[in-house]
């Protein structure tokens, strides 16, 4: 891959290997520049492969640079780095090749409460896992740095395992603020005078999740809850669906890491979530903090949809060529797809798209069902009645008389147009 953008949206079937391009970044870097320790894993090596390589290059940004000189005494002259790992069959590393400012800046991580312009990588597999917790106590010197980087990478089982006591220490320091002025300066605050340690947490949860709200912290009970309102009552985190957990305790964690210059990697974001929030999935992410690059797996439509022509990739099955490319090559045959299908994700589905006049799924159905063994090479979509399809004749034209590296277009009209 050339020219990657900040945004990387990586679609394609089942089993052509989208989790596998996340995994192989997050592998490259646990094992150049460990947060925790080397990661060995005998499954990343293709059976019919004697080895594995990844190479990969990375932008430096002035922050980091100004870190290796001030830290390490390196002195940087060149703005990209690159290394790269041979993985036996045994998961091990049989051969590197990386300078040791690399080695530096993928290690880094406790550095950041001096450098916060030093990027960190996070790796949101998806196992990932919500358990209810109960909490009875609350530790206020935070959390060690050995833990938080174990968390980051390999440790996907209990990567949220401290997530409810983050949040419950949050709203536990605002108390102590209002505390000390209360008895310090004899006169009565709120949350709202000291400012809300929540408030980036309740503001990402209200956008993708309303009219639901993150309330509050209830200390007053044992073991203590964190509050949300909805419109028939307040419940409990615990209480909340899949989907639901999902956002609030990974928007929670990725806050919690102050992002900047930073690579997350994130396999189905989509998990237990609706269209309608999976829309505004990246846009939030994007929010997060400057500089920071997305690489996302996913088979939803509604994400795919949500990003610009450039930044969408469809990765198919390996025939000797190289199996990653975008989807769309301009920002106006992406427009041209979008307003003839509706969903760009479509253009995954199938080697070949084919418009059907009519809103009626029938005729779609039938021609689904004739040619089932085609699943994954044809695609049916249906265009709209004779109007609309006069509206856009022209632009469905524009697209039969094209193609995109991965499909051709069709189009089958009923003889009275």
């Amino acid at each position: 891959m050339q020219n990657i953008p900040n945004v990387v949206v990586i679609a394609g079937g089942q089993g052509t290997g989208k989790s596998s391009v996340l995994e192989a970044i997050a592998y490259f870097k646990e094992n150049l520049g460990p947060y925790y320790s080397t990661w060995a894993d005998p499954s990343v090596v293709n059976v019919n492969a004697p080895f594995a390589e990844i190479t990969i290059k990375f932008e430096v940004y002035p922050e980091e640079k100004e870190y290796l000189q001030k830290v390490h005494n390196r002195s940087l002259s060149v703005s990209e780095l690159s290394g790269s790992i041979r993985i036996g069959k045994n998961g091990n590393i049989i051969q590197q090749n990386r300078p040791d400012e690399l080695y530096l800046l993928l290690r880094s991580y406790d550095e950041r409460k001096s450098f916060p312009g030093v990027g960190v990588f996070e790796y949101l597999n998806p196992l990932r896992v919500m358990r209810k917790k109960s909490i009875t106590t609350i530790s206020i010197g935070g959390f060690s740095d050995p833990e938080e980087k174990r968390r980051r990478i390999v440790y996907a089982e209990g990567k949220f395992e401290m997530t409810k006591d983050y949040i419950a220490q949050l709203a536990m320091k605002d108390l102590q603020k209002i505390d000390f002025i209360v008895k310090n300066e004899k006169r009565k605050v709120g949350v709202e005078d000291v400012g809300d340690s929540l408030e980036p947490i309740k503001k990402i949860f209200a956008q993708l999740l309303p009219p639901k709200k993150l309330a509050y912290v209830d200390f007053s009970s044992s073991p203590l809850k964190i509050i949300v309102s909805t419109p028939n009552g307040e419940i409990d985190v615990d209480n909340l669906s899949s989907g639901e957990k999902e956002i609030l305790f990974v928007f929670t964690e990725l806050l919690k890491l102050n992002l900047k210059n930073s690579i997350i990697l994130f396999d189905e974001p989509d998990l237990h979530l609706n269209q309608e929030v999976e829309r505004k999935i990246v846009e939030q992410l994007k929010s997060l903090g400057p500089n920071n690059q997305f690489w996302i797996a996913t088979h939803s439509f509604g994400i795919m949809d949500s990003v610009d022509y450039d930044q969408l990739f469809r990765l198919d099955n390996y025939s000797g060529s190289n199996q990653i490319t975008r989807v769309f090559d301009d920002r106006e045959k992406y427009g041209t797809f979008k307003a003839v299908a509706g969903d760009v994700g479509i253009i995954t589905l199938g080697e070949r798209i084919v418009f059907l006049e009519g809103t009626e799924e029938a005729d779609k159905f039938i021609l689904d069902t004739l040619f089932n063994e085609y699943e994954g090479k044809i695609t049916f979509v249906s265009s709209g009645p004779v109007s609309n399809i006069m509206g856009v004749s022209q632009k469905i034209l524009e697209l039969l008389g094209t193609s995109t590296k991965f499909n051709f277009f069709f189009a089958i009209r009923d003889r009275d147009f």
